[in-house]
């Protein structure tokens, strides 16, 4: 019982007298705050994978859900709301990384009020980057009336800690697993037979560059949980030049494992070294295969 009263004195609400349809929500554990004009919500959720949760530090990559419950207030037409929901990301630099402007302009029939509830997704990826904090907005308006409702969040993104980074010389701003066919970044290890996988690399820099190229091996090794060697590649590029900031925009090794009898957890090992000097860099991770 005690446990319940503090994380209930944990949600401040209030409420002006003089107008019962303006409202201030916030959440201490998390830091989201809500402000109601014309419009309520029942409860607002943050939620990752569909699991709500109650924090603001993210992992590059997951998909941020905002879940507005029974939301009301709305103007109904044929028993129908029309609502209006902007989005917007900036980061500790001012700069705006995110905006959509209306994530329902495409529904021009209205939605359905019984029981209404509207969500925002924001994927925590390009152009998001770990290591700085940032401002989640949402205005959610009344396309047939006055009313609005507002939910701000201050929240922080840190790399994939289950991917091990060793370098010399080269750096890199962002390491991540994606799945092509899901079209969005890995983040909880699990990735699926048939799938095509890929390591992203971002923003590689500290090789030696010649006339705008740089001259680089990759390999790749793929073993599973009883030393079966799925992959192996030592060199995916060979003696082929590649364009400088082609390799620093974006390099994603990537590879399939289709029709194999394996043990879990799968190892995936890239190396990535400069062919003209001493540097490299090389990433080490784990995935369970489904």
């Amino acid at each position: 019982m005690r446990t319940i009263a503090i994380q209930t004195m944990l949600i401040l609400v209030i409420t002006f007298s003089c107008d019962f349809s303006r409202s201030v929500k916030k959440d201490f554990q998390s830091g989201l705050l809500t402000t109601g004009n014309g419009l309520s919500c029942e409860e607002v959720y943050l939620a990752v994978r569909d699991e709500p949760i109650q924090m603001n530090t993210f992992t590059y990559g997951e998909v941020l859900q905002v879940w507005f419950d029974d939301i009301e207030g709305f103007n109904q037409e044929n028993g129908r709301a029309y609502p209006g929901m902007k989005i917007l990301v900036i980061n500790d630099l001012g700069d705006t990384v995110l905006r959509n402007d209306d994530l329902y302009a495409g529904i021009t029939e209205g939605v359905d009020l019984s029981p209404l509830r509207l969500e925002g997704e924001v994927t925590l990826a390009q152009p998001i980057h770990s290591g700085h904090s940032h401002t989640l907005r949402i205005h959610i308006w009344d396309k047939k009336g006055e009313g609005t409702f507002n939910a701000k969040l201050e929240f922080d993104v840190v790399p994939d800690e289950t991917i091990v980074i060793e370098s010399h010389l080269v750096t890199c701003s962002e390491v991540y697993l994606y799945s092509r066919e899901r079209g969005k970044p890995i983040t909880n290890n699990r990735a699926f037979l048939n799938e095509n996988i890929h390591l992203v690399f971002e923003g590689l820099e500290g090789f030696a560059i010649e006339e705008g190229n740089v001259l680089i091996g990759l390999g790749m090794r793929v073993t599973d949980a009883s030393g079966q060697v799925l992959l192996d590649e030592e060199d995916l590029i060979g003696e082929r030049a590649m364009d400088r900031d082609e390799v620093h925009g974006h390099l994603s090794p990537n590879f399939t494992l289709a029709g194999a009898e394996l043990q879990n957890p799968v190892t995936v090992d890239i190396n990535i070294w400069d062919k003209r000097g001493d540097g490299y860099i090389s990433a080490f991770t784990q995935l369970e295969m489904e």
